[in-house]
């Protein structure tokens, strides 16, 4: 029997396809059996800090990104390795405001890439409370690769190594077993081909009780749920929605996610609330991801499109502002983000640290 055969669990089809059948335009809600060791983070928890790459592809981005974030969390910096140290010491005393540059700190720590979510560390919570991060395979890029490691090591946080490539944007957690991936990046990086140990060995290796598969967007390369879909609590989740007028394909695809993800809370039997926040695109096609942005302890970190900001805008700030009640919502500029095909959750990371792990990075105070 095949792995899809004995750990299918639900997935009508759009084209009425045989249960047996793979088709990316429907979802797949999968199972494990197996207990798990723990439970993967999801991104709507209270995080300890934020992880950036210092980069010259988006300065100013990221200037922003750090002003809006420093009040909330310290702020750790990782450099490209095309950026000199000291050129990148100067950049961060000139350009910060001095209350946000005693929150920032820059660390010895090089990596080949900007986009921090791709290869900062998978975090999981053990059954027994720890705080375990994962390393996954990562590409090519050595630098990248590293960065669990050695940050794991620098702030003595546990790090098991996991032998799937499965980048930070590619996985959605609830926080208590809900995950959701697209089938697109699952293919592309060989994971519907492991046969029994996605159920078996993958799903309890993550911390997810329920994967659900869901159509990634269409067009858009890297398969990333993180420009479709994030968990604001573990029965709350954000899914973009489009106009099908203008974007029939990419709404199609969407309303699957919604579809997808409530038929794996069903599963569960557990409650799912689903808020749709506006996706655009602008005048040269670049998506305008709302969904994806950060959750701080206490802010929410909205990429940004325009100044002032279009109704679409003003609609997700609202809409995020009544689903999270007592929370700022906080716009960041994202469009130098945008023109590389990513926003403010593929460019940050918040990160969960032990207690043991402060003092030893930042001065600042916990949260």
């Amino acid at each position: 029997m095949s792995w899809w055969a004995a750990a299918l669990l639900v997935g009508p089809l759009l084209d009425g396809m045989p249960a047996a059948g793979i088709d990316p335009t429907g979802y797949r809600v999968l199972q494990t059996a197996t207990p798990l060791p723990g439970v993967l983070v999801g991104d709507h928890e209270p995080v300890d800090a934020l992880l950036v790459t210092l980069t010259w592809t988006w300065p100013d981005s990221l200037a922003s990104l750090l002003e809006a974030a420093a009040p909330h969390v310290p702020v750790m910096v990782l450099r490209e390795d095309e950026v000199d140290a000291a050129q990148a010491q100067r950049w961060l005393d000139a350009t910060l405001s001095p209350a946000a540059r005693t929150r920032v700190e820059l660390l010895p720590v090089m990596v080949d890439s900007p986009w921090v979510r791709d290869y900062g560390p998978l975090q999981r919570r053990d059954a027994d409370g720890t705080l375990r991060w994962l390393d996954p395979a990562y590409e090519d890029r050595p630098l990248d690769d590293a960065v669990p490691v050695v940050l794991g090591r620098r702030l003595g946080v546990p790090v098991t190594p996991l032998p799937w490539s499965v980048d930070g944007g590619a996985v959605a957690s609830s926080g208590d077993g809900l995950c959701a991936a697209t089938h697109g990046y699952f293919r592309a990086h060989g994971l519907r081909d492991a046969g029994a140990g996605i159920s078996t060995e993958l799903l309890p290796a993550l911390g997810c009780e329920v994967l659900v598969l869901v159509p990634g967007l269409p067009q858009e390369p890297t398969g990333h749920i993180d420009l479709m879909a994030q968990f604001l609590s573990p029965s709350t989740v954000a899914v973009a929605q489009a106009d099908p007028e203008l974007e029939p394909e990419v709404a199609a695809a969407l309303d699957t996610v919604v579809r997808g993800l409530r038929a794996a809370a069903d599963q569960r039997g557990r409650p799912l609330t689903v808020v749709r926040l506006p996706t655009t695109r602008n005048l040269v096609g670049d998506l305008h991801a709302y969904v994806n942005g950060v959750r701080l302890p206490h802010a929410y970190l909205l990429p940004s499109f325009t100044d002032p900001p279009r109704p679409a805008e003003q609609r997700a700030m609202a809409i995020l502002e009544h689903a999270l009640p007592g929370v700022e919502v906080v716009r960041v500029p994202a469009a130098e983000l945008t023109d590389l095909g990513g926003a403010v959750h593929c460019a940050a990371m918040g990160l969960l640290l032990p207690p043991s792990s402060f003092g030893l990075s930042t001065e600042q105070p916990r949260g």
